[in-house]
């Protein structure tokens, strides 16, 4: 197979029979609500966007978790090519690491519900938040690969921690408008990494890796601190 084909390879061998996976284990594990069984009631679209933009607590968990999203394109974007470039790594090395990334984020969020129990949601998100933007911040700014490699799983590791905690904030802002929440949290989170790889790529030509991660670290902070001072953890 030519060298510029195999790509192909890995969505029909992995990522299709994954997706259907996925498709076929929610359609048979998620129960279906009372409402989902019979008739629906009237839900107005325009009054829940409204409802949950008018509440400053879900707005700041909404702003959060964008911001947090933006600090987490230091590695999501940047990462590979960083390692590529500065340390001279081949594809298959790059590779390793991404995969191991991928892990320790699911560990990160796997594990994050102790924390939450223990701690509380906001106090486990406010400072994983912290921790991620400054290993973010670290992993690019050390001649050390070692250091560098270490760094980075530690901020994926607490920025799945920091999203599991406010993801489960935003669930409780305005129960009734739950939906609503998760949509805007998606779209919002999916408006900001494209945004901030767009940011980030533009300083990488002006300045370089250690410049781009403090500078997306950055967010990580501005968002712990804007879900710090405007959001309630709520019980419900």
């Amino acid at each position: 197979m030519p060298q510029r084909a195999r790509w192909r390879t890995v969505f029909l061998i992995y990522i299709l029979p994954v997706t259907l996976l996925s498709l076929l284990a929610t359609q048979l594990a998620i129960p279906l609500k009372d409402d989902d069984k019979g008739v629906k009631p009237s839900y107005d679209v325009l009054h829940s966007f409204r409802t949950v933009l008018r509440d400053d607590s879900a707005l700041a968990c909404l702003l959060g978790s964008a911001f947090l999203m933006a600090a987490f394109q230091a590695i999501l974007v940047f990462s590979a090519s960083y390692y590529r470039e500065v340390f001279g790594l081949p594809v298959s090395v790059v590779s390793n690491i991404v995969v191991i990334g991928a892990l320790t984020f699911t560990a990160g969020s796997v594990g994050s519900s102790r924390f939450v129990v223990r701690f509380g949601k906001k106090p486990v998100m406010v400072a994983s938040s912290l921790l991620g933007a400054l290993f973010i911040g670290l992993y690019t700014n050390t001649t050390d690969f070692w250091v560098s490699m270490s760094s980075r799983l530690l901020a994926g590791f607490f920025i799945a921690v920091a999203f599991s905690g406010l993801n489960a904030m935003m669930l409780d802002q305005v129960p009734r408008f739950r939906g609503t929440v998760m949509s805007l949290n998606s779209a919002l989170g999916s408006l900001g990494s494209a945004l901030d790889a767009f940011i980030g790529g533009m300083l990488l030509l002006v300045w370089g890796y250690a410049q781009v991660a403090i500078f997306l670290g950055f967010f990580g902070v501005l968002g712990a601190l804007i879900v710090y001072y405007r959001s309630k953890e709520a019980i419900v």
